[in-house]
């Protein structure tokens, strides 16, 4: 043996072209980011620029004017589904239904989408809130989640109950009887 090695096939840069296809960076992208405007989809957009998903996430990661455009093009998805959100939430969307043997078209409306549409565009006024005031001294760690208003109160009556939040009255009379076999007390 000689000792000489041989020459290391140069990998392809993210600009050129994308290795495991071979498809050109510049022949591809465009597509990508028109496919990933409309949908959002990263597969599907990845599936009609010719390219692996993966191959995606590494331009991406390689360039910061790529990853930029891609950002630009998933805002513009949110927009397409908002547009869609709104026509089904406010506008409706026609159904055809059959009653008695005559056909007939119907106008349906999506409640969970005009939720979502006014939780997004006044969130001070439709989001779901908690508020937590107050000072609490503790030795273990706290986690808070996000929870309906009757899981809510259940968690401040077992806090109550535990002594772990200062009765709202200011007098600590402890839990109160439950069930038949304790309402005589």
């Amino acid at each position: 043996m000689t000792g000489k090695r041989k020459a290391a096939k140069p990998k392809a840069s993210v600009t050129d072209t994308t290795a495991k296809t071979g498809v050109p960076y510049r022949q591809w992208r465009p597509k990508f980011l028109k496919v990933l405007g409309e949908t959002g989809r990263v597969l599907g957009a990845a599936a009609a620029a010719g390219i692996d998903r993966s191959a995606a996430y590494r331009a991406r990661r390689g360039s910061s004017k790529f990853a930029a455009q891609w950002d630009e093009a998933r805002e513009a998805a949110v927009e397409v589904l908002e547009a869609a959100a709104d026509r089904r939430g406010v506008e409706g969307v026609e159904k055809p239904l059959t009653v008695a043997g005559q056909r007939e078209v119907v106008r349906e409306y999506s409640d969970v989408l005009l939720i979502f549409l006014l939780k997004a565009n006044a969130p001070q006024k439709y989001r779901e809130n908690l508020h937590i005031d107050g000072n609490v001294e503790h030795k273990h760690k706290v986690k808070f989640i996000v929870a309906t208003e009757g899981e809510r109160r259940e968690a401040v009556m077992v806090m109550l109950e535990h002594g772990l939040l200062p009765s709202p009255t200011g007098v600590d009379s402890g839990p109160e009887p439950v069930g038949p076999d304790k309402a005589d007390r």
